[in-house]
């Protein structure tokens, strides 16, 4: 087993209000169960404790199957060569204390992402009329915010969610913003004047863009967006001290046509590439392999990082008749439901889902 020892637990924080996912874990990549209690309780408690000492000694079995089962997002994308977060909380100190805090303070949504979940977007929530009993992270506003340095702030859509109005406000009122790099995690379909005008009040602001292909295939992903208006929206996060990088999720929906967008990428600094979590039915386990060794002959004569974590992604994968099915069936009941047809939007996707 590689070196897993992660200094999330002494440096980090994800604290979330949703009960299905709710609660205070290490980071945002923890797969494990969330700590329930107060912020004050985590920091202080036996819980965290103790991951600290699985974490220190992953020479123990049993501490080496919680790592494993707990850290399995970043275990995978540094097997297949892409930075993780573990990998980026290296340069971190222990001593200095909780510095990057992941904060999620409710799942409100305007789009239904065909890889989403109801605990990250109340619109397909209600789509599956689907009801969380929410937890109170009100305790965010007595927590010591003196040794952070990062504040991530994650949705659903974080732009049209009044609990992230609040916070940011009470941020700013309270000076805390003169000294946290902010990062926002967006869908890019607002950029209204209060949300914008709010970034800039962070000296430092770094915005996650979540994009997934661009124009028809975007729009089937992203169910409700609209490509021509998230191309206007960037432009509006174009401003001084403000670092923009772009996030893909590839999936089952954009790899198998990846050669129709990924140009729109070439000229875009820090664009990130991340295999689908947590949906094995849209895991590229389900791309046959014809069609896989396909996108990797285009993906060869492309010079560039994207091309290249693309073409490292889909080597790595292994056909799975299973996942393939799995996709069909998931397909076609939103399909169905949404009054879509995955079929019409390129061929290859007409020769997956009749795969006999």
């Amino acid at each position: 087993m590689k070196n897993v020892f992660c200094k999330a637990p002494w440096v980090s924080l994800q604290y979330g209000s949703l009960l299905m996912h709710g609660g205070v874990t290490p980071c945002c990549e923890w797969t494990g169960a969330a700590f329930k209690g107060s912020l004050n309780e985590y920091m202080s408690g036996e819980w965290l404790a103790n991951v600290k000492n699985i974490m220190s000694d992953t020479s123990v079995t049993s501490h080496r199957e919680y790592v494993n089962r707990s850290c399995e997002n970043c275990i995978n994308l540094d097997n297949l060569g892409i930075t993780s977060k573990r990998q980026q909380l290296q340069e971190f100190e222990i001593h200095d204390g909780i510095q990057l805090v992941d904060y999620r303070p409710d799942n409100i949504c305007n789009l239904k992402c065909r890889m989403c979940f109801p605990g990250n977007s109340s619109m397909i929530a209600k789509e599956q009329n689907h009801s969380f009993e929410i937890l109170d992270t009100s305790d965010i506003y007595q927590f010591d915010f003196s040794t952070v340095t990062s504040l991530s702030i994650v949705g659903g859509e974080p732009s049209i969610s009044k609990e992230v109005d609040t916070f940011l406000q009470w941020l700013i009122d309270n000076g805390r913003s003169e000294y946290i790099v902010l990062k926002v995690t967006t869908n890019a379909t607002n950029a209204n004047a209060n949300w914008i005008d709010k970034l800039k009040k962070f000296p430092k602001c770094h915005t996650v863009i979540s994009l997934d292909g661009t124009n028809e295939i975007y729009e089937y992903i992203r169910t409700n967006a609209n490509w021509d208006s998230i191309v206007k929206n960037i432009k509006s996060y174009e401003f001084e001290n403000n670092v923009i990088t772009y996030q893909i999720t590839g999936s089952m929906y954009n790899m198998p046509v990846i050669e129709r967008w990924i140009d729109w990428f070439a000229d875009k600094d820090n664009v990130t590439l991340y295999p689908v979590e947590g949906r094995k039915s849209l895991m590229l386990s389900a791309l046959p392999d014809n069609i896989r060794f396909e996108k990797m002959k285009f993906l060869e004569s492309i010079d560039n990082n994207l091309a290249r974590d693309a073409y490292t992604i889909l080597n790595d994968t292994r056909f799975n008749r299973n996942h393939l099915d799995w996709f069909i069936e998931y397909t076609h009941a939103l399909d169905n439901l949404r009054n879509t047809d995955i079929t019409k939007l390129d061929p290859v996707f007409k020769k997956i889902m009749e795969i006999i």
